[in-house]
């Protein structure tokens, strides 16, 4: 009898899989991991599941693929028996010996042995998948009868080729012997009284894409990592640790993944539930400041439920003592207030004041760039005529958006900080983003983006002009904040002005309040506090000139700096996690925005002596974590609909990057004359092809970012940017 005679039915059913294997470091051993080659299958989900021999030929030609497997999920059941799957571990290959007669086969290892037979359907019904019996000679052995979702690896190397035994009542005592579990009827868990928690609306609390097909139970990669990037993303959303575990307890897909874990016991998958928060806990932000509670008492956990606003990130409120009373008073005079874009109106303006005069350890100095995004009409005067009364009090130049780069660089002076204050912003965007854009539009832009980590260079040159040497323009400092409607600017932004551009630096405010107009009686009065921060920073200006421009370093108290570190691994742990190329860059420069907005903080406080406490570096770091909300938000809302533009932006940087890596000699041809092969990109991608990928091509063609061809004979399908010519 030959393979195809022992396995033609089971392998014309569709309930195969190719798989991966994944070295698990904790386990010390390598996971089989069900996948195409391009992303993960799931044994839950038949749409994933194909006949034996299109298993086969996936796992041949898919890119990283180990072999096939058989899924049990849900039973295998004909004429009243049901398969059963064997998988022994650590056998004594000279002692052990099935007590029936059935195919067997070596295990992928080598060092165990699979084996199936059919039992009679009505027996089956009185156990449950069985992950740690007991046989002789054999460490252990599992037992899949369908209870659970699970798939069996084949590897078609007989030690017994037989056909698949029927088993007997004798055959069927001696699976008993081996601890086989008796069937359950599921009953919803119980949390238990100590760990008594609420569970949280998931669906109000910001998510990874990945995080919310875990949730719907859709998710195909590795559940394991996703898994713990939720509970961290619940911990950082103010969920008490009960609150975490009543979360993943009482959600159905979290649930099942606990579950299958643990073999299907509820016992088993509670500790596994505890275990996953106590490993996770340490790396979200409550733990990293719980390690830090001997430098600050402040820092010790929280334990309260889930507050009203916990499932969003809001802005802090006004920085308490300057900020607080100028942004107070601008909001009793204005005639429609905007407490958020007021107080980043406040925030720039005060940066404007420091100029170069005031640096951070690194040499970088305090700028800032921002953004407020309202609608028309929607009350952005006050704001934007306050920050230049504020900038005003200070030695700040003042300008509006220069005509080009280089009359950006005339404008600049040594010390002193040059505040740009542009209206309607997205205009500027629109000009510069057009395709048929003007050379002096483009040098504006890029020249706004140089300056903004400019303020760290001593050596900073004008160009050169008339073939005189550039003048010399040591630690430019500009500030920046831009007015706009989201009508213009979702016209005028790209994803790309995120990722590389302007827009992923900037601080953003959008609001889409519109607040009744309000009769104002009386002027804005400056607060004195300001006033005399302002003059004080004056002051200090001309004593630096006065001693050849020697910065005033801002000082950090140790606590404050051990926090740094602490929000330095926030932010790279969620830039890690996210898939789109301008949310990476959100995270990676978030970090910068947080010193100093810090620094800011440090001056308005003490203009002589700046030191940057703990409280400087909370509220900077809430102010960005809100910024990065609202940018994001924003292109949710504006740009596109979730995923597709998301995936589109991963598929444009793959095409740009030139890292895709051909196979066949017509791919190499293409990517030698420049093109990226349509195959070779959905390998890389490792996204779904008709769900995921070719949405996302027609998305790139449609705007017109990509341009698509068929290269060579073989007419092969290749895709390239699209040229400005074009």
């Amino acid at each position: 009898m030959n393979l195809d005679d022992i396995f033609g039915y089971i392998g014309e059913l569709p309930r195969w899989v190719p798989f991966k294997l994944v070295y698990n470091t904790k386990r010390k051993k390598h996971d089989k991991v069900p996948d195409n080659g391009r992303h993960g299958l799931a044994t839950t989900d038949p749409m994933d599941w194909r006949p034996l021999l299109e298993a086969i030929k996936t796992a041949k030609e898919g890119f990283g693929l180990s072999g096939v497997g058989l899924v049990m999920t849900g039973g295998i059941e004909v004429d009243g028996l049901t398969l059963v799957g064997f998988d022994f571990d650590g056998v004594d290959k000279d002692k052990f010996d099935l007590p029936f007669e059935t195919y067997t086969e070596l295990s992928p290892s080598g060092k165990g042995i699979r084996a199936f037979a059919w039992a009679p359907s009505s027996w089956c019904k009185q156990y449950q998948d069985s992950a740690d019996t007991h046989p002789p000679h054999c460490e252990h052995a599992e037992i899949y009868i369908g209870t659970a979702p699970r798939f069996l690896t084949v590897t078609f190397i007989p030690v017994q080729q037989l056909e698949f035994k029927e088993l007997d009542e004798d055959d069927l005592k001696v699976l008993v012997s081996w601890g086989m579990k008796p069937y359950v009827e599921k009953v919803e868990p119980s949390i238990a009284p100590d760990t008594a928690g609420k569970p949280a609306d998931l669906t109000r609390v910001r998510l990874t894409d990945d995080q919310k097909q875990l949730v719907d139970g859709t998710f195909k990669g590795d559940k394991s990592k996703t898994m713990q990037g939720l509970i961290i993303r619940l911990l950082d959303s103010n969920l008490s640790n009960e609150d975490v575990f009543a979360t993943l307890v009482q959600t159905p897909a979290l649930w099942a993944y606990l579950l299958s874990h643990r073999s299907e016991d509820e016992t088993k998958a509670l500790k596994f539930a505890h275990d996953e928060i106590s490993k996770a806990y340490p790396l979200s932000m409550a733990g990293k400041r719980e390690a830090l509670t001997a430098y600050n008492e402040n820092w010790k956990p929280t334990t309260n439920a889930v507050s009203k606003d916990s499932e969003t990130v809001a802005y802090p409120t006004p920085y308490p003592g300057i900020m607080d009373e100028v942004v107070k008073a601008a909001l009793e005079v204005a005639h429609k207030p905007q407490p958020q874009l007021t107080m980043l109106a406040v925030l720039i303006a005060s940066a404007s004041l420091c100029g170069s005069f005031y640096a951070l350890a690194s040499g970088c100095r305090l700028n800032l760039y921002g953004i407020g995004v309202l609608p028309t009409a929607g009350g952005k005067n006050q704001p934007q005529q306050l920050t230049k009364k504020l900038a005003a009090q200070g030695n700040v130049k003042i300008i509006s958006a220069p005509a080009s780069g280089e009359a950006l660089e005339d404008d600049l002076l040594s010390h002193i900080g040059t505040y740009c204050v542009v209206d309607e912003i997205g205009h500027l965007l629109a000009l510069t983003n057009a395709r048929d854009a003007k050379a002096w539009h483009v040098s504006l832009m890029r020249k706004i983006l140089d300056l903004y980590a400019a303020g760290a260079d001593d050596n900073y040159y004008q160009r050169g002009k008339a073939g005189k040497p550039g003048r010399a323009i040591p630690n430019p400092a500009l500030n920046l904040i831009g007015f706009t409607t989201p009508g213009v600017l979702a016209q005028a932004l790209t994803l790309a002005d995120i990722e590389n551009g302007l827009c992923g630096r900037l601080l953003w405010v959008v609001s889409d309040d519109m607040p009744k107009n309000r009769r104002i009686r009386k002027p804005f009065v400056m607060p004195k506090s300001f006033s005399s921060a302002a003059t004080r920073i004056k002051v200090n200006l001309a004593s630096s000139s006065l001693a050849n421009g020697a910065p005033v370093l801002v000082d950090i108290h140790p606590n404050a700096d051990a926090l740094l570190d602490t929000l330095n691994d926030e932010f790279d742990l969620i830039g890690r996690g996210v898939g789109a190329p301008h949310e990476r860059a959100l995270c990676a420069r978030s970090l910068e925005n947080v010193e100093h907005i810090s620094g800011v903080l440090a001056v308005l406080d003490d203009p002589d002596k700046p030191v940057i406490t703990t409280a400087h570096v909370e509220w900077a770091a809430q102010f960005v974590r809100a910024s990065n909300k609202a940018v994001l938000g924003y292109v949710e809302s504006e740009l596109h609909s979730g995923g597709e533009q998301k995936n589109a932006a991963i598929l444009l940087q793959m095409i740009s990057d030139g890292e895709t890596k051909p196979r066949s000699t017509s791919e190499v041809a293409a990517c030698k004359a420049g093109w990226t092969p349509r195959s070779a990109l959905l390998r890389r991608s490792k996204m779904g092809a008709d769900r995921e990928f070719e949405p996302a091509i027609r998305l790139l063609v449609k705007r017109g970012e990509i341009v698509e061809w068929e290269f060579g004979g073989s007419k092969l399908q290749v895709l390239r940017l699209r040229g400005d010519d074009e």
